[in-house]
């Protein structure tokens, strides 16, 4: 699960960058890099004191998973709404001002994951100053999330690539937690052996085949009788 966790996390921090470096102006991606480093100082009296252990054994139960799959559902539509804002803008195209803010906000699933990273560091590095990890991973954060995004933009002029990425993050993150979520250890489900009803299976097979012949020779009845 900790492998799992962690791919997730690099996945989110990726889809964030990209998300990132599709805002309009530098300033956008200044302030946000600066939000996530608030969020590491905000957090750091929570992270100190939490258990990495305590974090896997919550997981380890399937409605928290069932949240956290949620949570990335919800992501995933802001995401979709923040990518219609953008092609909106770069054909100008009129939006609604219901759906303009959209195209402002980046993935905020990279806040629990700097949380979740933050609180990895004391077991990473044990025996340093959680103070100092914290100084320098606040650096590091806003260096890979302002600076990342930038050079995202360079490397990847085009919109519509960055779209392409960032489309392509959002669905191995949602592979990912899919699989976490069905493959849980939890979601066993041992059910008695039955024999085959080949009555139901007859019907269901008569069924599948007239739909196929259906869709098959509907549209040339259509196209005769339009004649």
């Amino acid at each position: 699960m900790d492998t799992v966790l962690m791919f997730i996390s690099i996945f989110c921090l990726f889809k964030s960058i990209t998300m990132n470096s599709l805002l309009p102006r530098m300033w956008q991606r200044l302030v946000f890099g600066l939000l996530c480093v608030i969020t590491v100082w905000l957090a750091y009296p929570y992270a100190i004191d939490t258990n990495k252990i305590n974090i896997e054994n919550s997981l380890m139960q399937q409605e928290n998973m069932s949240n956290i799959t949620l949570v990335l559902v919800l992501d995933i539509l802001m995401t979709v709404g923040f990518c219609r804002v953008v092609l909106a803008r770069q054909n100008r195209q009129h939006v609604k001002k219901s759906m303009r803010f959209t195209g402002y906000i980046p993935s905020l699933l990279i806040f629990p994951v700097i949380f979740y990273l933050q609180v990895n560091l004391s077991f990473l590095f044990v025996g340093m100053s959680f103070l100092m990890l914290t100084v320098v991973y606040s650096i590091f954060i806003f260096l890979l999330v302002f600076l990342g995004s930038c050079l995202v933009k360079q490397l990847f002029s085009s919109v519509a690539m960055r779209m392409e990425l960032l489309i392509v993050f959002s669905a191995l993150l949602f592979a990912l937690i899919i699989c976490c979520t069905v493959f849980h250890p939890t979601a066993r489900i041992f059910a008695q052996a039955q024999s085959v009803n080949f009555q139901e299976l007859i019907i269901s097979g008569i069924v599948i085949i007239s739909l196929f012949l259906t869709g098959i020779i509907a549209p040339k009845i259509y196209h005769y009788i339009k004649k």
